[in-house]
């Protein structure tokens, strides 16, 4: 009895280690996620001391990782955080959940929420275009309108790695050049992507051992998207039947391309101090059209590879 008694004790402590260990592995995890974020944010200098922080937040996974993780940052980093939700008014109560969730959770990390309420479907027929093209200048709107009417300085968006592999496949397969493969940029302007370095499983991964639950969005399992069409079959093919580290090559794709524009870029400015000069046809003449003049033999000797960069400047 003595004997059954002692294993039966030193299983349960060994369960019970186990299960601290499990525990302190899943702290770690969500550390090193938490770290990956932030470091992508130092990198890109997404976010300044005094920034007020414009997050969209659907309520699916990966916006309320965004929100949770700029809350987590913003006494570090000195910032306010907003939230934006668009209810595309496309799924009825579903869509309406997505809203309560969204403000119920603001509520409760005390940020301030504003909803937009678009009839997506309408607006589509409107302007002509299919409800996903719609539904995409929707957001880019009410995130700017936001920003003008509450401040915010900067627009955050949930995209991550594998958005951005989906992202360069397409552009890939509509046909595009050096720019298209650097799919979704990190920071363009005012907006920025802290999730970029993040996969979706480790998105859901930090939120599972958090004991969050958020919102899903049932037509992201559809296939009437382009989109989903390529995240649902395209990639899963080339994961499992050619290479598991595709989404991984992907992004590392994007961002080589990313700074060869840069470089590029840099060269057409160089080059377009050098050879072009912009005047008035007729001196004389006030009111004179301009024109550029560019010096022939400097522009096709001086920087071999950005001519066709740089006569794209020219004519924007």
């Amino acid at each position: 009895m003595r004997i059954v008694k002692s294993c039966v004790l030193r299983g349960a402590s060994y369960i019970k280690t186990r299960i601290w260990y499990s525990i302190l592995m899943m702290e770690k995890a969500g550390r090193e996620t938490e770290k990956l974020i932030e470091e992508l944010i130092v990198q890109f200098h997404m976010i300044e001391h005094g920034d007020v922080v414009i997050a969209g937040v659907s309520g699916g996974a990966d916006s309320v990782c965004l929100l949770l993780t700029l809350c987590s940052l913003r006494e570090k980093f000195g910032f306010e955080v907003k939230v934006c939700h668009v209810n595309h008014c496309l799924r009825g109560a579903a869509a309406d959940a997505d809203e309560e969730y969204v403000k119920k959770l603001c509520g409760e990390l005390g940020v301030e929420c504003r909803v937009f309420r678009k009839e997506v479907e309408l607006i589509a027929e409107k302007r002509k275009q299919s409800c996903e093209e719609a539904g995409r200048e929707v957001r880019r709107e009410a995130f700017e309108q936001m920003c003008a009417e509450n401040g915010g300085t900067k627009i955050a968006t949930a995209h991550h790695r594998d958005d951005q592999a989906e992202t360069v496949l397409l552009n890939i397969a509509r046909g595009t050049g050096i720019r298209g493969l650097c799919g979704i940029v990190p920071v363009r302007d005012n907006r920025i992507r802290p999730l970029l370095s993040l996969t979706r499983d480790r998105i859901e991964s930090y939120l599972r051992e958090r004991g969050i639950v958020w919102r899903v969005d049932a037509t992201n399992e559809e296939d009437d998207y382009t989109r989903n069409r390529i995240r649902h079959k395209v990639l899963p093919v080339l994961e499992n039947e050619v290479n598991d580290q595709t989404v991984k090559h992907l992004e590392s794709l994007s961002r080589q391309a990313e700074e060869i524009c840069e470089y590029l870029d840099y060269s057409v400015r160089q080059l377009w101090k050098t050879c072009v000069s912009v005047r008035k046809k007729d001196q004389e003449q006030k009111e004179s059209p301009i024109e550029l003049v560019i010096e022939k033999e400097s522009f096709f000797s001086k920087f071999s590879g950005s001519e066709k960069t740089a006569s794209a400047k020219m004519y924007r």
